[in-house]
């Protein structure tokens, strides 16, 4: 095979910086929208104190959450991810804030404020219980976990929290997501090992069901 002429090497590479700069032009788009969302006007002073912390536009751009998504928040507490979420995936889209009612009386019932008077329209929120989740099959294009996972397995000596299987909460929700949808996770930082948080994203593959 005869070796590349120069002027044929430099075009290949022009074409290969072309292809660099339009991916790099479709990242940073992309990347609008998640920016957007933590920008966005009418934001409480509490959750704009709470982006230092939680870097939510990095969060949810490694979640790959896009306009016109169907996402469940799970045991969002006062919905702090969905309003963000709500913003994302836009009038087409649909946002499930869910809480058991442990954590809607945690939380005082803070998502009532949030959504009060019809702000979020395209957010619901639905208290039920996260071992029998009152949801189709399939329904979801991507559930978030975020803070919470570590509730799962949680056992109270007092109060109103119960104990949950988490096996059975996780099958819940593999049954509720797309196949090929998105469980996006993360663990809160711990304090006596001084571990920043971690974010987990896992794809939901197609499960085959005997009969």
């Amino acid at each position: 095979m005869p070796a590349l002429t120069f002027a044929t090497r430099r075009t290949a590479v022009f074409v290969v910086l072309l292809g660099v700069v339009a991916l790099v032009g479709t990242n940073a788009r992309a990347s609008d929208v998640y920016d957007a969302a933590v920008a966005h006007a009418g934001r409480s002073s509490d959750d704009l104190k709470r982006d230092s912390l939680d870097h939510p536009a990095d969060l949810l751009r490694l979640a790959g959450i896009k306009p016109g998504m169907r996402v469940a928040d799970f045991l969002a507490a006062d919905g702090y991810y969905s309003e963000l979420l709500s913003y994302i995936v836009g009038p087409r889209g649909h946002v499930l804030l869910i809480n058991n009612g442990a954590y809607d009386h945690w939380s005082d019932n803070a998502w009532q404020q949030r959504l009060a008077n019809g702000r979020l329209p395209n957010v619901e929120h639905r208290t039920m219980e996260v071992e029998h989740l009152d949801m189709p099959d399939h329904s979801l294009d991507a559930v978030l976990l975020i803070k919470v996972y570590h509730d799962l397995y949680w056992v109270a000596t007092e109060g109103p929290w119960p104990k949950m299987d988490p096996n059975l909460v996780l099958n819940e929700i593999a049954r509720t997501v797309k196949p090929g949808g998105v469980l996006m996770t993360n663990t809160r930082a711990s304090s006596a090992s001084r571990k920043p948080a971690t974010a987990s994203r896992r794809w939901m593959k197609p499960v085959c069901r005997p009969g």
